[in-house]
């Protein structure tokens, strides 16, 4: 039995695919526990991909001490949050950093081979997502409801922005993600693949998400100005082509312009930061020990549901390491991430890895990036696939 599951249920091809999976099943029978399944598949990552002969570089010991310094955060408890807090933390930040470990073990091909897969099971989602909220059934409109997605079950708040399968952050992170890929695979002369490209885009655009919005905008500029392998005349078809769709966006679809534009407003964008510099400033003050936080997972989403937590950030992954994990865990996060990004890994052809991990960087900013299950898991392989071609002196990633 044990034999059956490592050789098909543990295998790099099937880990996306078995997820997004569980994530649609759960549309029909919605006290599915998604997480947990993803716990325990990830643990047996740990035990078949981690052990302490296969930390080979500082950057490996830096995620290695970020993942010592999490799990101590947890048996100081110094903010007295309730336990299931702390194992969300750990499931959901710790846990997935298995996939760090194990892109480090797979081939260059193997590498390309599971983000394709996983990009391609993110863009069959996205479609399914979209026949969902065109035809809003009753089935999905409960599943927002139960996953607290939205307030109410009106048609306006189903479709007041595209939600997807996993809530509007997640969705358009996801999105942005294949966007990326679907950037460069169409520079690769793979023209068939613009339709999906452009349809990933509109779903973008119907999010109406500022940093994914951005991160797609850091891509573009990113490509055009700061790469030398950029194909720049396929660039600027796609941005003609865009262009296109918006002047007819903006023609038929008024209201989506004026609540596009609304978002990225001064006065939306100003509501934003007085939000999260007021989280900020009182959760900072009420921290009781800076070196080691308050334990993982005490200042999240899941912990922000008690409502007598002083401590509580929801819109900035760093200042939710820090409130967590202390001065200790933000500094072994940061110093692990650096040598990846002081690297030449921008001159390689095939930058997407590159470009995703930055991305994810940025958006972590502004949202609790490292709370999301359905996104830590790609973080840390792409981080591992990156450090692979930093110190394995892979060409192309």
């Amino acid at each position: 039995m044990f034999t059956v599951i490592n050789q098909y249920f543990l295998s790099w091809r099937c880990f996306y695919p078995v997820l997004f999976t569980l994530c649609i099943l759960s549309l029909f029978h919605q006290d599915l526990k998604v997480g947990l399944i993803f716990s325990l598949i990830a643990f047996l990552y740990w035990l078949k991909f981690f052990s302490l002969k296969k930390v080979t570089n500082k950057v490996d010991a830096f995620v290695v001490l970020f993942i010592v310094v999490c799990v101590i955060s947890l048996l100081w408890e110094e903010g007295n949050s309730a336990f299931s807090n702390y194992i969300y933390g750990l499931s959901y930040t710790v846990l997935p950093a298995c996939f760090y470990f194990y892109a480090k073990q797979l081939s260059f091909k193997e590498q390309n081979d599971v983000i394709k897969q996983i990009v391609y099971a993110v863009e069959i989602s996205m479609f399914i997502g979209l026949l969902l909220y065109i035809a809003a059934p009753g089935f999905y409109i409960d599943f927002l409801l139960k996953k607290a997605i939205i307030p109410n079950d009106t048609l306006f708040q189903v479709r007041r922005y595209y939600q997807g399968l996993f809530g509007v952050t997640m969705t358009s992170s996801l999105c942005l993600y294949a966007l990326i890929y679907e950037l460069h695979d169409i520079q690769k002369k793979n023209k068939k693949r613009i339709p999906i490209f452009m349809l990933l885009f509109v779903l973008l655009i119907m999010t109406m998400r500022k940093s994914a919005l951005f991160g797609f905008l850091f891509v573009v500029i990113f490509e055009l100005f700061l790469s030398k392998k950029t194909n720049k005349k396929v660039i600027l078809i796609i941005l003609f082509i865009i262009a296109i769709i918006g002047l007819f966006a903006i023609r038929e679809f008024p209201e989506l312009y004026e609540a596009v534009m609304f978002r990225f407003s001064g006065e939306d964008v100003e509501d934003g930061l007085i939000s999260r510099s007021t989280q900020a400033t009182t959760s900072l003050a009420n921290l009781e020990n800076y070196m080691l936080g308050n334990g993982l997972g005490s200042a999240g989403h899941h912990a922000g549901m008690s409502t007598d937590l002083k401590v509580v950030i929801f819109d900035n992954a760093y200042l939710l390491l820090l409130c967590e994990t202390g001065i200790v865990g933000l500094l072994a996060f940061v110093l692990s991430t650096f040598p990846v990004l002081t690297s030449k890994l921008v001159r390689n052809k095939n930058r997407y890895a590159y470009e995703i991990f930055i991305v994810i960087l940025l958006q972590s900013l502004t949202s609790n990036m490292f709370e999301f299950i359905y996104i830590m898991p790609f973080f840390w392989f792409i981080f591992g696939v990156c450090v692979s071609c930093k110190y394995y002196k892979i060409k192309t990633i």
